[in-house]
């Protein structure tokens, strides 16, 4: 006895490949959102470990002239001076980093023109690194 196929039933129906569909829909969706993620926890990273690379910089910069920079143009020029133009440009980047000198008395180094800053904080700016809307900047100090 033999048993004949009826040629309709060969293939896929309409049904099964719109699952197929949507599944790969799903799965495209969630490592999109993952690979996104991950692309912004590696720029944060690289923003931190340059402030503090800066940040070891400064402990230079402290030993020679007994005082902190008072801008953040002056730890560029310092930065530059020392040959790494490479990361006096990316610490340039305002848009990136901030960085806030302090005197004694706990005000600004640069708005009131004081000479001895003996204080800093290096704040790394979360729009830098594209961070999301439950991450905050990071701040580095010595």
């Amino acid at each position: 006895m033999s048993i004949k196929r009826n040629s309709a039933s060969q293939g896929f129906t309409v049904i099964e490949v719109i699952v197929v569909i949507t599944v790969i829909g799903i799965l495209l969706a969630i490592g999109i959102g993952f690979l996104g993620s991950t692309q912004s926890r590696s720029k944060k990273e690289s923003a931190v470990a340059t402030a503090e690379k800066v940040k070891l910089k400064l402990t230079g910069y402290f030993d020679d002239k007994n005082r902190y920079p008072r801008t953040q143009a002056e730890v560029t020029s310092y930065i530059t001076g020392l040959g790494d133009t490479a990361m006096a440009t990316d610490f340039g980047d305002t848009n990136k980093f901030d960085y806030l000198g302090t005197a004694p008395d706990g005000s600004t180094c640069a708005a009131t023109g004081v000479v001895k800053c003996e204080k800093y904080t290096i704040t790394v700016k979360k729009s830098g690194w594209q961070g999301n809307v439950t991450d905050s900047d990071v701040v580095v100090t010595p």
